[in-house]
């Protein structure tokens, strides 16, 4: 995962100050809220 900015980010919270930053709202969905964020949840198995 790159910690480089993604400019074509899918995430609809364009206001996040994480939004584009891969490697930062991967680590906060995991360490502060235990989930996913929102490009990762399709993944998920349900």
């Amino acid at each position: 995962m790159s910690s480089e900015p993604v400019v074509n980010c899918n995430c609809p919270k364009t206001e996040c100050p994480r939004h584009g930053m891969c490697s930062q709202c991967v680590a906060y969905h995991r360490d502060e809220k235990g989930n996913l964020p929102f490009c990762l949840r399709h993944l998920a198995v349900k």
